[in-house]
């Protein structure tokens, strides 16, 4: 079993080094996401993002993003590392959201190339978020867990 699983993240690298060789510098993104957390629900509700990711060299980028999960839009700024080849990203942002305030991004996810020329990508990912909530009692802080899915465009 560990030879296997060895031979398929070798696998996975070999192959984002050979695709992201000649990678467009621009992608617009838009997917659907399930949100779950104290602030939100424990069931998890539906939502919509989409995004704007700018290369800058071959492993840093960065990006917005606007949405809502359900009923609270989202706005948000990120930076993203990609350590192996544009494939495997994690990333950290700064945003707003409409009920809750500032909060604070954490994301790691996964940029399939599909398409001819890596012109589209599928891109799962889990995000976690953090929010400052200003009450009348003082401050609260809360998170909540993203699964999201996106389908992108590379130009």
């Amino acid at each position: 079993m560990k030879r296997i699983i060895t031979v398929l993240i070798l696998y996975f690298c070999i192959l984002s080094a050979v695709s992201g060789q000649e990678s467009p510098k621009n992608m617009v993104a838009g997917g659907i996401n399930l949100s779950a957390g104290p602030w939100l629900s424990y069931i998890p509700l539906p939502g919509i993002n989409f995004e704007y990711e700018r290369m800058l060299g071959n492993m840093f980028s960065i990006g917005g993003e606007i949405g809502s999960n359900m009923f609270y839009p989202f706005v948000e700024i990120f930076g993203s590392w990609y350590p192996w080849s544009k494939m495997f990203f994690t990333r950290l942002g700064l945003g707003w959201w409409s009920l809750f305030g500032p909060s604070l991004m954490t994301e790691i996810g996964w940029k399939i190339n599909i398409g001819k020329k890596n012109t589209w990508a599928l891109i799962p990912s889990l995000k976690g978020r953090m929010s400052m909530f200003i009450m009348e009692k003082g401050v609260s802080i809360g998170g909540i867990c993203e699964l999201g899915l996106k389908i992108g465009y590379k130009f």
